[in-house]
């Protein structure tokens, strides 16, 4: 794939369920980003509703202990978007974040009782990974109430999904912490299937800016998805004569 000064080397499927375009070797990250309208509407047959974005290194942070706001009167938790504001009116250092993940709950919302709390995870640009590490040492963060320490989310691998909408992202070699290739550093264009692009997998229900939605159910902060059961088979004993 060629455009003006851009040409795409090779793009292949990665293990997390991403496709990563890899860029030729003369093409720089600002080329590749300024060919996103010709690679969204080449890819959007295969991957329609794509939308893409340069990438940068997304860590991902858990908060614990946060109150749901589901009451016996109204099942309703609080909203990304309420959780956003609050977590901005309570705390400077997590408005300074350019937030890539609005704050979200890790289950379901309306799987919460009444007088609930529960753990919200987000996640925010780190191109060198020295800004998490301020995350993370900067005191406890205070939303509705309560103060929780920023925890860093962990999860295990899990098998790619792939839905619609997608997300296209633009990865540059000093931003991207897993890199296409080991040849050598190119920039790439990793395409998501409907999960937020984060080097830690971002899991959980996660209500991503810009970002496509996910189809997998609800998970639990730390639980894997349930393994498949083997089939059992039955072996049949030669007749006695």
């Amino acid at each position: 794939m060629q455009h003006a000064q851009v040409r795409v080397s090779a793009v292949k499927w990665t293990s997390s369920g991403n496709l990563t375009d890899i860029a030729g070797p003369d093409t720089a990250g600002e080329q590749l980003k300024a060919a996103i309208p010709v690679i969204t509407a080449t890819l959007s047959p295969l991957l329609p509703g794509a939308i893409a974005h340069l990438d940068v290194r997304w860590p991902k942070i858990v908060l614990h202990g946060i109150p749901t706001d589901v009451t016996s009167t109204s099942v309703h938790a609080f909203t990304p978007d309420m959780c956003h504001v609050e977590l901005c009116a309570n705390n400077p250092s997590y408005r300074e974040l350019t937030v890539t993940q609005l704050p979200s709950w890790v289950r379901a919302p309306t799987s919460y009782s009444p007088g609930s709390s529960s753990s919200l995870a987000f996640a925010f640009e780190d191109p060198d990974g020295t800004i998490v590490k301020k995350v993370l040492t900067s005191g406890p963060f205070y939303a509705f109430g309560a103060a929780a320490e920023a925890r860093r989310w962990k999860t295990k691998p899990r098998a790619p999904v792939k839905s619609t909408p997608a997300t296209i992202t633009l990865a540059t070699p000093a931003a991207n912490s897993k890199p296409a290739s080991t040849a050598d550093s190119r920039p790439a264009l990793v395409t998501q299937g409907g999960t937020p692009m984060d080097t830690d997998d971002l899991g959980g229900y996660a209500a991503p800016l810009a970002l496509g939605t996910r189809s997998d159910p609800p998970l639990e902060h730390g639980q894997s998805p349930p393994a498949k059961k083997r089939r059992q088979g039955t072996r049949s004993r030669p007749a006695e004569g």
